[in-house]
């Protein structure tokens, strides 16, 4: 009610509503008038202050503002500076209102870092085993093997994908293109690709997502007529036929992950702490310290630019770096940090079993069988 009572005052003053006049959207103009009315509350006349010079209309507006700050009052303090300015400028443009800078600072105290808690190895898993579909389990796994943002992983088509995916051996890799990751090469001295790598159960779900959506994906083939390679690797999979069956957005990928994490996060005791979908990104990167990558190698996974070394890096040293992914463990259960070399003599009772599992007969089981039946018995 004091609200509307303030707002009522400020439109009777006639040159107040002359220039709120001028902003189309009715939110703008309801802010404009909750940051003018602190004006009325401490006796300004506002038809005075066009009056007024310059610099003396100034310097009575900077000491209510500065008033403000002084009692902890940043955001209002900040918001009034502008919004007089404004008002001010409307009136006298031969002599708008003119601040400066470093004498009128309403700049606000340092924020307080949240406490930043990155998930481990086994929480980013939990999180991928509670996605309530295929899709998202695969989009999650994705970026947790590759250390591609929401962003990129919209724009990665079939095509990029599915010939990686019919190779031999892992890690399996994806060529990331300007057209994939734009903001990527804007410093790569002219690159235009780079490599990122994803392991065998990543694989295994991008595989049973593109079986369960090979309906969805003749649909969209039909419907925008394109060959199956640029169709996205990631559909809609709503009902509604608006909005079904087109490529994911990032900000739906984002929901994703959001959805996740919060339904997760309580459990993994992540609420003290920020939790955003880049958090997958730095588990990626812990990871690879943990499994000790190199540092160079490392950077280039994380497509950060590496000067002129990007354009001849992959090809020089890429078994190295699969080498050195394939140890830091991105698959399920893989513990990097209790690894342990097997001794000669466990590897030599493994192959002796493995021979004679081939050379026993169907035959020679049932006498086994038999003789131990017996032996139990006289027992």
């Amino acid at each position: 009610m004091v609200g509307v009572l303030k707002t009522e005052r400020l439109l009777g003053i006639e040159p107040v509503r002359e220039w709120i006049e001028t902003f189309e959207s009715r939110q703008t103009q309801k802010n404009y008038l909750s940051k003018m009315s602190y004006l009325l509350d401490v006796g300004v006349d506002l038809e005075a202050l066009l009056k007024l010079p310059m610099k003396e209309a100034r310097e009575l507006v900077w000491r209510i503002i500065k008033d403000l700050k002084d009692r902890g009052d940043f955001a209002k303090s900040d918001n009034l500076k502008y919004a007089v300015k404004s008002f001010y400028d409307f009136h006298n443009e031969d002599t708008p209102m003119v601040w400066i800078k470093r004498l009128h600072r309403t700049s606000r105290p340092p924020k307080k870092e949240a406490k930043k808690i990155v998930p481990s190895h086994d929480q980013v898993w939990r999180w991928i085993d509670s996605c309530r579909i295929t899709r998202d389990m695969a989009i999650v796994s994705l970026m947790y093997n590759s250390g591609l943002g929401h962003q990129a992983i919209s724009c990665i088509n079939y095509g990029d994908v599915i010939y990686s995916l019919q190779s031999d051996g892992y890690p399996k890799e994806i060529v990331v293109t300007a057209k994939v990751y734009p903001k990527r090469f804007r410093i790569n001295e002219g690159a235009t690709s780079y490599r990122v790598l994803y392991d065998r159960d990543c694989a295994k779900l991008i595989e049973a997502y593109l079986k369960e959506s090979e309906g969805l994906r003749r649909e969209y083939m039909g419907k925008y007529k394109v060959p199956i390679d640029e169709t996205p690797l990631f559909l809609t999979q709503c009902k509604d036929r608006r909005s079904r069956c087109k490529r994911m957005a990032p900000w739906g990928i984002w929901n994703v992950l959001t959805e996740v994490i919060k339904r997760k996060g309580q459990h993994l005791g992540l609420v003290k702490g920020r939790t955003w979908t880049y958090l997958i990104r730095d588990a990626y990167y812990n990871r690879l310290i943990a499994g000790g990558m190199k540092d160079v190698h490392r950077e280039y996974l994380m497509g950060h630019s590496l000067g002129i070394r990007q354009h001849y890096y992959w090809n020089q040293y890429s078994n190295e770096m699969k080498e050195q992914y394939l140890a830091c463990g991105f698959n399920r259960v893989e513990p990097i940090e209790q690894r342990i070399e097997e001794s000669e003599v466990i590897r030599e009772l493994r192959e002796e079993n493995r021979r004679l599992r081939e050379t026993m007969t169907l035959g020679r089981i049932k006498e086994l069988i038999k003789e131990q039946l017996k032996t139990a018995t006289l027992e």
